[in-house]
């Protein structure tokens, strides 16, 4: 076990999930699930299931543990939070009635058969006299249904609690192929209670229907009598489907499999994807390998499919969101990592949705260009993580696929018509995070560049038929030379990397977090030693840039967007570069909410300023970790 803070120690709130079910708002106080959610692909979004339009942790629940001692409640004294294995959220409570309390949410996944569900298991140890009726309660209310894609609304579907037997119901979204259902069943011998808004509870009918608008709360609770002696155990299971019957489906099927065996089989899950985790900071790093493999990606509800996304916590910002930059460059690695040949599953789905138009920044999970503008960098990193993948595999096959050759011969086409028509270097309109390009000509993208000539060079001549031409392959050192002649400029008497330029007499220094010039040797691009490079990196990280907070009590790089808060994809560049140990102990000196990666913090206090739970941030912070598991780039001297 890994433990967590003692309950009520200032962190509020924990989160597990699996690719198909996540559950974001678990309160540590009492392990109460505030939200439940899933990706609907035809709607395009995370739809959850929520108590409150925002979580309260001392407001109602989705799920919340209630335990009777001779048919009166007793209150839960939590006493310690515990991650199983990093990820399998864990409470240990005691009652002034004399019994001990174990909480214990689980959502196994990545095994075979895919489980779209969990189970949440209640021990009771008796301390006291044998003999005493214990009730076990799990209460609930479901008033809101929430679609999250950039931002989080209300959706316009009609709910229904539908009970299903006396010990189960399920809480069904809509009526379409939209909808979605969150059932749940605690087996045998349980009795099913329901009622609406502020009715009181009444013994629930099978068959029976209850229709509310959004916002009106639905309530119900499941309770299992227990005649204690020693010890007692009781659960609930928890299955997701795209309708009712799917949903209580896999409850059912839980059931049968038990949760001692369906947490035996998730931690075996968790421990396998952890396995590559040796490094002074394992804590935080297995922590964000379990967070990131778990919730940068979800299995949508309504096809079964993989699709990338930003999170899946919606309270912290864009969720149902694919980024090229967050996906190919940050989050396959880890995932290479962790679990290569999920890796590969996720590279082939991101070729089949959104190789048609590459470059976009931001898309909809169907496809669709969310932000308009091109960005160089992006459209690399199509190349570049097929050669990370195929390296994490140790296998080649994948050139073969004739998808896979497609869209290289497609890219390499896109690339050659934006070079420019006397020199070795490609015009953007887009920086690495978004933001729109002082210049056309952005050094960081067409050191990217410069990897995709290489790349495509290799991939030609290891292609098993050979037939595949490109041509930018070979094109490298043309690209290095231009470079190094164009992408460069005197600053205060140094000769620097200009951050982008219009190969003219214009040009920007700035280093965009995104895409950071710190990358430059851990990309193979030069040493670091390189006089220019050094010159450049003085530059920057010195008082006279002014996004470097360099005296701050926690420093870092800012974006221009935010020059108040310091950014996590800076520091994992500085953490693959000669700064690693300046950046570790940054790293060490920050609260991070869960101990999961954050978009960026408040320099002056090391907490989390924007996108907490950050799923991208976390793959990127594991690989700037444990760099030294994968494999090491050629590094070269700049002329």
């Amino acid at each position: 076990p890994a433990a967590g803070p003692r309950a009520g120690t200032g962190m509020t709130w924990d989160a597990t999930g699996n690719h198909t079910l996540a559950l974001p708002s678990i309160a540590v106080a009492d392990a109460a699930v505030h939200a439940a959610n899933v990706l609907v692909r035809r709607r395009g979004a995370l739809l959850t299931w929520a108590a409150a339009g925002q979580p309260d942790a001392g407001g109602q629940a989705l799920v919340r543990v209630g335990i009777l001692v001779d048919g009166a409640p007793v209150t839960l004294r939590p006493e310690r939070w515990e991650r199983l294995d990093r990820w399998v959220p864990q409470l240990h409570a005691s009652t002034d009635a004399g019994l001990g309390v174990v909480i214990t949410i689980c959502t196994p996944g990545g095994y075979d058969p895919i489980v779209p569900g969990g189970v949440i298991r209640v021990e009771v140890e008796n301390h006291g006299a044998p003999g005493r009726a214990v009730t076990v309660a799990f209460e609930g209310s479901w008033a809101w249904s929430l679609a999250t894609i950039g931002t989080t609304r209300p959706t316009a579907s009609v709910h229904r609690l539908v009970c299903a037997g006396p010990a189960g119901c399920a809480l069904e979204v809509g009526d379409g192929p939209d909808g979605a259902a969150l059932a749940l069943n605690a087996g045998a011998d349980a009795r099913l209670s329901v009622g609406q808004d502020a009715d009181p509870l009444r013994p629930a009918q099978n068959g029976q229907e209850i229709e509310a608008r959004n916002g009106t709360p639905l309530r119900y609770a499941i309770a299992k009598e227990l005649q204690l002696g020693r010890r007692a155990t009781v659960s609930l299971y928890m299955g997701v489907g795209a309708e009712r019957d799917g949903a209580l489906s896999v409850c059912s099927w839980l059931a049968q499999l038990g949760a001692a065996e369906l947490i035996r089989l998730g931690r075996l899950e968790l421990a396998r994807i952890g396995r590559g985790v040796d490094t002074p900071f394992r804590d935080i790093a297995g922590r964000n390998v379990a967070f990131h493999h778990y919730c940068s990606v979800a299995r949508a509800i309504d096809d079964d499919r993989l699709y990338p996304v930003l999170r899946r916590a919606p309270a912290h910002g864009a969720c149902a969101v694919f980024s090229e930059r967050a996906a190919l460059a940050w989050s396959l690695p880890a995932h290479a990592l962790a679990d290569p040949l999920l890796a590969r599953e996720i590279y082939v789905r991101i070729l089949e949705q959104y190789s048609d138009r590459p470059g976009r920044c931001r898309r909809y999970v169907d496809g669709g260009a969310l932000v308009p503008g091109f960005a160089l960098g992006s459209l690399c990193d199509y190349v570049l993580a097929l050669e990370l993948v195929i390296d994490a595999l140790r296998d080649e096959a994948l050139l073969d696929d004739p998808l896979v050759r497609q869209v290289l011969r497609e890219i390499d086409d896109m690339v050659f018509h934006r070079l420019h028509p006397e020199i070795f270097l490609a015009a953007t309109e887009m920086l690495p995070s978004g933001d729109r390009a002082d210049y056309p000509y952005v050094a960081f993208d067409n050191v990217l560049l410069w990897r995709l000539c290489r790349a495509l060079g290799r991939f030609a001549a290891r292609t098993s038929d050979g037939a595949d031409r490109y041509r930018m392959a070979g094109g490298d050192e043309e690209a290095e030379a231009a470079f190094w002649q164009r992408c460069t400029a005197e600053v205060d008497g140094l000769h620097v990397i200009a951050g982008s330029t219009d190969m003219k007499d214009g040009f920007a220094i700035y280093d965009d977090p995104a895409g950071s010039l710190a990358l430059l040797p851990a990309l193979g691009f030069c040493s670091a030693d390189d006089p220019i490079w050094t010159n450049t990196m003085d530059l920057l990280r010195s008082k006279r840039y002014p996004l470097w907070h360099g005296e701050a009590p926690v420093p870092g790089l800012a974006a221009r967007s935010r020059p108040e808060e310091a950014s996590m994809a800076a520091l994992c560049a500085d953490l693959l570069g000669d700064r690693r140990d300046a950046a570790l102990t940054t790293l060490r000196a920050l609260h991070l909410p869960g101990g999961v990666a954050c978009e960026t913090w408040d320099p002056q206090t090391g907490e989390a300023a924007s996108g907490a739970w950050a799923a991208a941030e976390a793959g990127f912070l594991v690989w700037a970790l444990l760099r030294d598991n994968a494999p090491d780039a050629p590094v070269k001297r700049a002329p």
